[in-house]
């Protein structure tokens, strides 16, 4: 009896098996199925991920000039190069992905993106075509991720930089999501092949990266609109692809492994979360200014987390002054160094920070300051105590650039009883 009760186990067991086996779809399959639904199924994650990323890739972003190409892997629906046109608008953007669906709808969203359909091991592209290459939560999925590595290397100029985020095996939230996604039916391989950070920097070494740096962080964030993925783990990369004639390809020292653990200092760092309760204030906003053009200004200095404008409660109408929350410290120093050269309509902006932000930002921008020049290779300013502005040589060329554009174009629209009124309100507050 025991013998025939064993065998059922074993004989429902192999059954079970054979059949989820079957039922693993390819990546391709998955995600053909799923991108009609993707952008509002995933719309929390993809926020919460890319808000991370965007300020982890901002500064070699930064370094780019207008006309500069910049390749996105993985790009599923285009959510990456839509966050760089945004705030790098002179920037131009390539895009791939395997999925001829979810480049289908990445196409109709952002028709300024080149989207092509190809996998990140076979990229259709000439070498030494692109400034920078991005990706994000696309790795795993990959079938030969090294190869995919040593494809996007091959599409740099020299000299290019790559920013690379992806779900980690370090932690063990994903240990544990791994393990499920490998017993459950309906998953790829790609599911639960998640890679840990020792794995990721050794592939970029081998793919001829230098100056490998690197973070972990965790990020909350409701799927499917119910269930939620508890500090799931993330790891973020940045690395240069070597000028040529240089011999440091493949290089993997102990400084550059001592200057992974300083990446989050650098501009728009992971780690330089403001402070939950601290706000900054906007105001001598004209009365005709929409909030979404408002928030539209604040998102060109950095990712903004949410804009609130001030409204009086007896008429309803909105007041000249609101709240802002940026989702790093670079955004605030950004919008502090921008934003007074912003005229509306016959006034200068203002932006404001309360006292718990302003000391979080004098502690964070020496940090800042030193992290840069580790990064680059060159000493640590002298004075990198200050912090506000005046005190940041740094020019912002694309975020200047959007600022001018968006403002010009609102100004041009704006009537001129309006520019009176409101230069009129703005000598009063003073």
């Amino acid at each position: 009896m025991r013998v025939v009760a064993l065998a059922a186990v074993g004989a429902a067991t192999v059954l079970w098996w054979s059949q989820s086996r079957r039922r693993r779809a390819s990546v391709r399959e998955q995600y053909e199925e799923l991108a009609g639904s993707y952008n509002e199924r995933w719309a929390a994650y993809v926020q919460a991920t890319l808000n991370a990323f965007m300020s982890c890739a901002s500064e070699p972003l930064r370094d780019l000039t207008a006309g500069d190409c910049v390749l996105d892997v993985g790009t599923g629906t285009g959510a990456v190069p839509r966050a760089i046109l945004r705030s790098f608008p002179g920037l131009k953007l390539s895009a791939a992905d395997l999925s001829e669906s979810m480049i289908e709808t990445g196409r109709h969203e952002c028709p300024a993106v080149d989207f092509v359909v190809a996998p990140a091991e076979s990229l259709p592209f000439a070498s030494g075509s692109f400034a920078a290459a991005t990706t994000l939560s696309s790795l795993h999925f990959w079938t030969d991720p090294e190869k995919g590595l040593r494809e996007m290397h091959r599409c740099l100029k020299p000299g290019g930089r790559v920013v690379l985020s992806d779900w980690c095996h370090d932690f063990v939230v994903c240990k544990m999501c791994a393990w499920y996604l490998w017993l459950t039916p309906g998953h790829s391989k790609a599911d639960w092949s998640i890679l840990t950070s020792r794995d990721v920097n050794g592939m970029l070494t081998k793919a001829g990266f230098v100056d490998v740096a690197f973070t972990t962080y965790k990020v909350d964030a409701r799927v499917f609109g119910r269930w939620w993925l508890p500090r799931w783990g993330m790891m973020a990369f940045v690395a240069r692809k070597a000028e040529q004639g240089s011999c440091a390809v493949g290089r993997d020292s102990r400084e550059g492994r001592k200057r992974e653990r300083e990446l989050p200092t650098t501009a728009g760092s992971l780690s330089a979360r403001l402070p939950s309760s601290g706000l900054s204030t906007a105001s001598r906003i004209p009365a005709a200014a929409a909030d979404a053009f408002i928030a539209e200004l604040l998102s060109c200095c950095g990712t903004l987390m949410q804009w609130k404008r001030s409204v009086d409660p007896e008429s309803g109408q909105s007041k000249s002054f609101g709240f802002c929350d940026f989702a790093t410290g670079e955004g605030v120093l950004r919008a502090l160094r921008l934003l007074p050269a912003v005229r509306l309509g016959g006034a200068d902006l203002m932006l404001k920070v309360d006292q718990k932000t302003h000391d979080f930002l004098k502690e964070y921008e020496p940090q800042r300051k030193a992290a840069l020049a580790a990064l680059k290779g060159t000493p640590s300013p002298a004075d990198a105590t200050q912090m506000l502005p005046g005190a940041d040589e740094e020019k912002d060329p694309h975020a200047t650039a959007r600022l001018s554009e968006i403002t010009q174009a609102w100004n041009a629209t704006y009537a001129p009883e309006e520019k009176d009124k409101n230069a009129q309100g703005a000598r009063g507050a003073r």
